[in-house]
C-alpha cells in the first residue's frame, strides 16, 4: 500500500472558515487554479461552490486531512453536517460582511452559507447578498482563475468568454444596524438555537422556520416593521409575493427578509407557551376564516413539515375559528392539541372504556340548564368522546360505533352547549378523552355489553329482594300496556352494569315510548336505600358469575374540570336534605326541586341516588309483604322438631298449635304446610270428633255430580268435600253450638246452591235421602227441618235412558214453610 503524499505547501484553516475558502487559499498558495487543484486532491469538480460545504463525504474529508497534515476530524467543523435543514430556499449564493473579509484577508466563514445567517453580530451590520458592482450573487459558481485574482474579489461573469467582475468586496458599504435593532436580537436567538448541543432541537427549530416562512411573508405587513429602518422596510416591500410553484419557492430571500421572518417567528416558536399562542392568535385572526384549521396562506406541505409542538401552538391559537367537531378531533382547546393520524390505537381502543350514556356525575357538570334533553345529551356526549384524535372527518361514521340509533343531532347539541355561555364544555370532553387514552378505565364496557344478560334479575329474585328490604315488590303483569316493577328493576340493573342507553332498540328491555320512560324514571325515584344496595349487591354477584373482576361503577376524576367554566357545578355540591324534603317528604316533582335549588333536573336525579330513604311501613295484613313475613315466621317456628313434639306426639290440633304460637286461625294452612314439608304422619283422630264426618256419608252435591247426565266433569276431583252439619233451633231464633265448629248462628237453607244456579238432582227411585236425628239434607247439602222431605217428580219416559246412568225424575229443592203469625184483630 502506497503512502499518502502530503502537500509541501500548506495553509492553516481559520476558526469558523468554510472548506471552500480553505481549499481556495491552498490553490492560491500552490499557484493552481481552483478546479485543477481539486483534481489533484481527487475531489469531484463541480460548478457549484456550495457543494464543497454540503456534498463532501466523511471519507473524502479524512483523505484531505491526511494530505494536508491536519488532525483527524478537524475538517468536520468546516462543512455543514449531513441532514442540515436548508429548507426549500437553498442558499445558492454566499452572504458576506465586508469588514470581516478585510480582517480575515479575504477568507470566507462557513456561517455565511447558512440561510438564517443574515447579520454580523461582531460589527452590527446586515450581511450583503450581492456584489455592489455587478449586482449578482457572489460565489455561486466555482472560481476558475483564482491564481490571477486577489482574494475577496467577485468572480462572476455572464458566460465563459466575458471577463470576471473583479469588484473588491471588502470595499462594499456596511449596512449598519443599531445595537438594539430587532434583527440583531433575532440573529442571536438563531445562533443560540443552531449552536445548541442537542442537534435534534436545532434541526426542529430550523424546520419550523422554513415551514413558517411563506405564511409569515403573507401575514406580516410593512406596518409591523415600524422602527426597523427604511432599509428593512424597503427590502420587505420587495419580497416575492407568489410562492405557489416549486420554482418560486426556491427563490433567494434577502438577508433583511430573513431577519424579519426570524424576528416574527421567534415568539411563536420559542419562549413561553401562552405568549406564543397569543402572538400566533393575533396573526391568525388577520386572515383566517371560520372553520379554518390550517392557517390561511400556509400550504399543506408546510403544515405537515411543522413539528408536533409548533402545530399544537397553531391549533390552539386557531381554536376560536375552528368548527366544533374539528376542535374535538384536533384537541385544540387543550395543551394536547395535535393532528390526528390514521390507525391510532388509542382511538380504536377508547370505545372499550366508554358507556353509551355519559357518566351521571359528568352529565351534571356538562348539561345546560335549559333546552336540552338529558338522555339525548348523555348519549351524544359519550359518542363525542370518540372524536378526539380521530382522522375520519365524518362524525356520524365515528359515533355509529357506539350509538347507531342516535338522531343526526350531534352538531346541534354541540352548538347549544357552546352557546349556553360556558365555552369550556369541549375542553372538558377533550380532557376526558385524553385521560382515557393515558390512564384507561377499570371497566371494559364493551365486554359488559356483550357478556351481561339483558335480564340480569328474575322476578322471584326481585320479590325476595323486596321482601328482604321491607318493600312491596309491586304488581305483576296484568295488562299489555302496564310494565311490572321487576322489569324496571332489570332495566335499572342492566344500565348500572353496562352503561347502556335504554332507548337503543337493540336491547330487549329498551324503553318503548315516553310513557314507558316516565314510568321507569318514577321507579328509580321510588327505590329506597336498602333496595338500591340490594340491587348493587346483586350486580356484583352477576359480575362475579361472569368472571369479571371489575368495580361495579366508575367515573373519571372530577378534578379534570378544575378551573373550567362549565354549566353545572360539582355533583356533590347540593343540599341532600332539601332534596329529600321536596321530593320525598312533600311528594313534589323533581322539577320543583331543580328550580328551587337553581340546578338541573339531572342534578336532582343524581342527588336522589344518594338520598337516604327508608321503606314505607306497611300495616295491612293482606299485602304480599305481610304474607311473606308470615311465611318466614312460620318457617322459623315450625321446625321438624317442633312439629314432631307438638303435633305428632302431643296430639294437638293445627288450630291449637296456631293459637299457641300466635298465628291467626285463618293461617292453619301454614301449620299444615309445615307438617307436610317435614313429612310428619297424621295424628290419631280426636275421640270427641263425631257427627256426619265420622259416618262417612257422601255429600249431596257429590251425589248430584255423580248422577248428572254426561258423567263426571273432566279435570274435577269427585272426592266428597268435608260435610257440614247444622242443628235445628233448640229455642226460638237460636241454634245449639257445635263442639268443633264453634259458635255459629242458624241460617236457613238457601234456595239455590252457592254458585247461584238452580241445580236438580236425579236420584234412583230406591235411593233414600240421607236422614239423621230427624233432619233432612237437601240436594245442595243444606239441612231441612224435621218432617220436611223432598218430593220426587214423575219419572221421565224410558226412551231417554242412557247405557250408563238411568234417567231419574228431578228432585227440586224445597224450603220449609214459614209459620204464619195470626194477625192482630182490629179490636185488639
Amino acid at each position: 500500500m502506497s503512502e499518502t503524499r502530503v502537500l509541501p505547501l500548506r495553509v492553516g484553516i481559520l476558526p469558523g472558515e468554510g472548506l471552500d475558502s480553505w481549499l481556495e487559499a491552498l490553490a492560491r498558495r500552490n499557484g493552481l487554479t481552483f478546479p485543477g487543484f481539486l483534481s489533484v486532491l481527487g475531489l469531484p469538480r463541480d460548478y457549484m461552490t456550495r457543494r464543497l460545504v454540503t456534498g463532501i463525504t466523511s471519507d473524502q474529508l479524512r483523505i484531505l486531512e491526511a494530505r494536508t497534515g491536519l488532525p483527524a476530524g478537524r475538517l468536520d467543523q468546516a462543512v455543514v453536517r449531513p441532514g442540515f435543514p436548508f429548507g426549500p430556499q437553498r442558499q445558492r449564493r454566499c452572504r458576506f460582511c465586508p469588514q470581516c473579509l478585510a480582517e480575515r484577508d479575504g477568507r470566507w466563514t462557513l456561517s455565511w452559507w447558512m440561510p438564517w445567517t443574515f447579520a454580523c453580530l461582531r460589527h452590527g451590520t446586515l450581511l450583503h447578498d450581492e456584489c455592489p458592482g455587478c449586482g449578482e450573487g457572489v460565489r455561486i459558481r466555482l472560481p476558475s482563475r483564482t491564481h490571477l485574482t486577489r482574494p475577496a474579489t467577485c468572480t462572476w461573469r455572464p458566460d465563459g468568454q466575458s471577463p470576471v467582475c473583479g469588484t473588491d468586496l471588502t470595499g462594499a458599504e456596511p449596512l449598519l444596524l443599531a445595537p438594539s435593532h430587532p434583527l440583531l436580537a433575532a440573529q442571536r436567538w438563531v445562533d443560540e438555537q443552531t449552536g445548541h448541543a442537542d442537534a435534534a432541537r436545532a434541526h426542529a427549530m430550523l424546520s419550523d422556520l422554513h415551514a413558517c416562512t411563506v405564511w409569515v411573508m403573507r401575514t406580516v405587513t410593512e406596518a409591523d416593521l415600524a422602527g426597523m429602518g427604511p432599509l428593512v422596510v424597503r427590502s420587505w416591500s420587495l419580497r416575492p409575493r407568489d410562492l405557489r410553484s416549486p420554482a418560486q419557492r426556491v427563490q433567494h430571500l434577502p438577508a433583511a427578509v430573513r431577519g424579519v421572518i426570524a424576528h416574527t417567528a421567534r415568539p411563536l416558536l420559542d419562549g413561553d407557551e401562552a405568549a406564543g399562542i397569543l402572538a400566533l392568535r393575533s396573526l391568525r385572526e388577520r386572515q383566517d376564516t371560520k372553520g379554518k384549521v390550517i392557517p390561511k396562506g400556509m400550504t399543506a406541505a408546510h403544515w405537515t413539515a411543522l413539528t408536533c409542538a409548533t402545530r399544537s401552538r397553531f391549533l390552539r391559537a386557531g381554536d376560536r375559528h375552528m368548527g366544533a367537531i374539528d376542535r374535538l378531533r384536533y384537541l385544540s382547546p387543550t395543551p394536547h392539541a395535535q393532528t390526528p393520524t390514521r390507525g391510532d390505537a388509542r382511538v380504536t381502543g377508547r370505545v372499550r372504556h366508554l358507556p353509551q350514556l355519559l357518566w351521571p356525575g359528568w352529565s351534571v357538570r356538562l348539561i345546560p340548564q335549559q333546552g336540552m334533553k338529558e338522555n339525548l345529551f348523555r348519549g351524544i356526549a359519550s359518542a363525542l368522546l370518540l372524536m378526539p384524535r380521530e382522522a375520519a372527518r365524518s362524525s356520524r361514521q365515528v359515533t355509529d360505533r357506539l350509538h347507531p340509533h342516535l338522531p343526526n343531532a350531534i352538531t346541534v347539541t354541540l352548538q347549544r352547549s357552546l352557546h349556553s355561555g360556558h365555552p369550556d364544555v369541549l375542553t372538558a370532553l377533550c380532557s376526558l378523552a385524553v385521560h382515557l387514552d393515558e390512564h384507561g378505565s377499570p371497566i371494559d364496557y364493551e365486554r359488559r355489553r356483550t357478556a351481561v344478560p339483558s335480564a340480569p334479575l328474575t322476578e322471584d329474585t326481585w320479590r325476595q329482594m323486596c321482601f328482604t328490604t321491607g318493600c312491596q315488590p309491586g304488581d305483576r303483569i296484568n295488562a299489555k300496556a302496564h310494565t311490572p316493577r321487576y322489569v324496571h328493576a332489570q332495566r335499572y340493573l342492566y344500565q348500572l352494569l353496562t352503561g347502556a342507553d335504554l332507548h337503543d332498540p337493540r336491547y330487549p328491555l329498551s324503553l318503548k315510548n315516553n310513557t314507558d320512560r316516565g314510568r321507569y324514571l318514577a321507579f328509580t325515584f321510588s327505590l329506597t336505600t336498602p333496595q338500591r344496595e340490594a340491587l348493587h349487591d346483586h350486580g356484583r354477584t352477576v359480575l362475579d358469575g361472569l368472571g369479571i373482576d371489575e368495580p361495579l361503577t366508575w367515573e373519571p376524576p372530577h378534578d379534570l374540570a378544575d378551573g373550567l367554566d362549565l354549566p353545572g357545578r360539582n355533583p356533590h355540591d347540593i343540599d341532600l336534605d332539601t332534596v329529600h324534603r321536596i321530593v320525598i317528604a312533600e311528594q313534589r316533582a323533581p322539577g320543583d326541586a331543580a328550580r328551587e335549588l337553581n340546578t338541573t333536573l339531572a342534578h336532582i336525579r343524581f342527588a336522589l341516588e344518594h338520598v337516604a330513604t327508608e321503606p314505607q311501613v306497611w300495616t295491612g295484613k293482606a299485602s304480599p309483604l305481610a304474607a311473606w313475613r308470615l311465611r318466614e315466621r312460620a318457617r322459623q317456628i315450625f321446625t321438624s322438631d317442633f312439629l314432631h313434639r307438638e303435633y305428632t306426639e302431643g296430639g294437638k290440633t293445627l288450630t291449637q298449635i296456631a293459637r299457641a304460637t300466635g298465628f291467626p286461625p285463618l293461617c292453619r294452612g301454614r301449620t299444615r304446610a309445615g307438617s307436610r314439608h317435614h313429612h310428619l304422619p297424621d295424628p290419631p283422630p280426636h275421640p270427641h270428633r263425631r257427627g256426619l264426618a265420622a259416618r262417612a256419608i257422601p255429600h249431596p252435591q257429590t251425589l248430584v255430580r255423580r248422577h248428572r247426565p254426561g258423567g263426571r266433569r273432566r279435570g274435577r276431583d269427585d272426592s266428597p268435600p268435608a260435610p257440614t252439619t247444622r242443628h235445628p233451633p233448640a229455642s226460638a231464633g237460636r241454634s245449639q253450638p257445635h263442639r268443633d265448629a264453634g259458635p255459629a248462628r242458624h241460617r236457613p237453607a238457601p234456595r239455590h246452591p252457592p254458585s247461584g244456579r238452580r241445580h236438580t238432582a236425579r236420584l234412583a227411585p230406591t235411593a233414600p235421602l240421607p236422614h239423621r236425628d230427624g233432619l233432612s239434607v237437601s240436594g245442595n247439602g243444606s239441612e231441612l227441618p224435621q218432617g220436611r222431605t223432598q218430593r220426587p217428580r214423575d219419572p221421565v219416559p224410558a226412551t231417554r235412558t242412557r247405557p250408563r246412568h238411568r234417567p231419574l225424575p228431578p228432585i227440586r229443592l224445597q224450603q220449609a214453610p214459614t209459620p204464619q203469625r195470626a194477625r192482630p184483630s182490629a179490636a185488639a
